[in-house]
């Protein structure tokens, strides 16, 4: 359950940024921010504090009134990631851990897989070769 006190904790981060080792709703510890977007929403490599897993947070706020639609748009993606993820039983890919909506913020958690940014890169700089590219769309597939 989500307390007021942690609410503004959360909003206060967002104001003075998100720091390594700051509590998210009394549950995960931030280890490390991976990637920030428009100021609204991060990706966090997090630790559960009841088990000590890693795993990856993608934490949505609604800092600003005059952000309220791109807050609105990055939520219903984070819930339409979170749906989706849930029908894909595909060892290759990540499975989703928890998903909290509130007024503040929304967050999505996901099983966190070492090395997996080298993925991201290498899609990034468009340097897969044509087989790679032929496995990776296989696998998206068959997780269908």
């Amino acid at each position: 359950m989500i307390k007021s006190s942690e609410v503004n904790r959360v909003e206060e981060l967002v104001t003075q940024s998100l720091a390594v080792n700051d509590i998210i709703d009394e549950k995960y510890q931030i280890e490390t921010i991976l990637k920030n977007t428009k100021n609204t929403t991060y990706v966090l490599l997090v630790k559960e504090l009841l088990n000590d897993e890693r795993c990856v947070m993608k934490l949505c706020l609604n800092s600003k009134p005059s952000e309220e639609n791109r807050y609105k748009k990055a939520k219903r993606g984070l819930k339409n990631e979170f749906k989706m993820l849930n029908m894909v039983t595909d060892p290759a890919i990540v499975k989703p851990i928890h998903f909290h909506k509130s007024k503040e913020f929304t967050y999505l958690i996901i099983e966190y897989v070492e090395n997996a940014e080298g993925l991201n890169r290498k899609i990034a700089k468009q340097d897969l070769t044509d087989s790679e590219k032929v496995f990776l769309i296989e696998k998206i597939l068959l997780a269908f």
